[in-house]
């Protein structure tokens, strides 16, 4: 039996069900099947690799991921639940620190580069659009696409609402007029583009000629 998705629902609902556990801890214990572990260690390892990029808001997730699993639990229940990549992370950043390294800048917390942080700039209006009405063309309710772009962008619910009223973005919601290939083509531009495509793939049924390829 086929261990992929069985609709585009089932695959976002496990696409959700992977994030919330994940914004409790990053070992998130509960995420058991084995593509949605997977899922999960690439959620670590993107976080990771913002980090390392000089993206201080990606590291202070990880240093809030450490204290939030922490925080969980007493001396006695406590199971080690941080996610490996995040500990590496911390025990490298601990390292450099012994080594004299500026403790903000090992931990990622202040950036070493000069000019604009990155993560600093606004979300873009437009791509969120295209984002939500590609999610809701699968059949995901409105909420639940509001829910995933705000987890997978870092965008709040507001800013993912009030780019569907953005200027150009009104006609995104039909089809005869906006081809889901033009959708994916702005969103394939951002940041959270890759991840969200890759979503969008892995639930067209096998031998299709899907609207998605």
């Amino acid at each position: 039996m086929s261990k992929h998705p069985q609709s585009a629902l089932d695959a976002m609902n496990a696409e959700l069900h992977v994030l919330r556990q994940h914004d409790r801890s990053s070992n998130a214990s509960l995420v058991r099947d084995r593509a949605q572990r997977k899922r999960l260690s690439a959620i670590c390892a993107d976080v990771v690799g913002q980090a390392l990029g000089g993206d201080t808001d990606a590291a202070k997730r990880i240093l809030e991921d450490f204290v939030r699993s922490v925080r969980q639990h007493s001396k006695r229940s406590w199971p080690g639940p941080n996610h490996y990549l995040y500990a590496r992370y911390l025990a490298d950043a601990l390292q450099r620190i012994l080594d004299g390294e500026h403790a903000s800048i090992a931990l990622g917390v202040k950036s070493s580069r000069p000019g604009r942080r990155k993560g600093s700039a606004t979300h873009n209006a437009k791509a969120l659009a295209a984002a939500f009405w590609l999610l809701h063309r699968q059949g995901l309710a409105t909420e639940r696409c509001n829910e995933l772009l705000c987890r997978l962008t870092g965008a709040d619910r507001t800013t993912v609402q009030g780019a569907r009223e953005a200027p150009n973005t009104k006609a995104f919601n039909r089809p005869d007029l906006i081809t889901e290939r033009t959708l994916k083509s702005i969103v394939a531009k951002q940041s959270y583009g890759k991840a969200l495509l890759k979503l969008l793939r892995v639930t067209a049924p096998s031998g299709s000629n899907s609207p998605l390829e």
